[in-house]
């Protein structure tokens, strides 16, 4: 990702790995990727057909969007989650009509969930970073799939503790009501216990105090786990 960025081409690189190839890939997914024409009725062929990412992104911006709504309701949002300055600035970039947004984003998970979503969201950080080094104006979006309702699938995590044995720590104490979104379930009182068993697990480092400040923080009685 970062080299095509660097080089200004939507070509795949050497030796990086076809997404059509990985086991379950759809052919709905391989199609969009090599062979458009045959699902184009149901996508825009905006930003498809262009040579480079630079071009893709001039083609996105200048399609017609209501960014000023976008942008009131984003704003709403993050001013409720506690969004830091930066947030804002990147939010109000969005109104500019030749910006673009850099999306990813992955269910709501017990500590974040596996590792890949923590890559997923610095993915996206390191290409608007490589975006906006061409002069491109593009803005950073990790969106939350709060709307899930496999409250099993996410409910725990998996982790390297300092012996290097792989632990799971699970909400089997903390059930689920039926039929809700994932998004809506309140944290009950066993997190504490949670919390701490998986900051224990950590290996002491220079980060370990601001992370357990963070963990404390985000995962605490009555908190939605989204």
């Amino acid at each position: 990702m970062s080299q095509s960025c660097q080089e200004g081409s939507a070509e795949r690189a050497e030796g990086s790995i076809n997404l059509a190839d990985l086991p379950h890939s759809t052919k709905l997914l391989s199609d969009y990727l090599t062979n458009f024409e045959r699902v184009g009725q149901f996508y825009s062929p905006v930003g498809t057909e262009a040579k480079s990412l630079k071009e893709s992104a001039a083609a996105i911006a200048a399609q017609d969007y209501d960014r000023d709504a976008l942008v009131d309701a984003l704003i709403d949002q993050n001013k409720r989650y506690g969004s830091g300055d930066l947030t804002f600035r990147y939010l109000e970039e969005l109104r500019s009509a030749d910006s673009i947004a850099i999306v990813s984003g992955q269910q709501a998970g017990l500590f974040t969930g596996p590792l890949y979503t923590i890559m997923k969201a610095l993915s996206v950080a390191k290409l608007t970073v490589c975006l906006r080094e061409q002069g491109i104006r593009a803005v950073p979006v990790f969106w939350v799939a709060s709307e899930d309702h496999d409250f099993a699938e996410v409910n725990h995590c998996r982790i390297v503790d300092q012996d290097g044995k792989l632990i799971k720590i699970s909400l089997d104490n903390c059930p689920a009501p039926q039929a809700q979104p994932v998004g809506h379930i309140h944290l009950c009182a066993e997190i504490t216990g949670h919390v701490e068993q998986f900051l224990q697990a950590l290996p002491d480092t220079e980060f370990k105090n601001q992370i357990s400040e963070i963990i404390r923080k985000s995962y605490a009685r009555g908190i939605r786990l989204s």
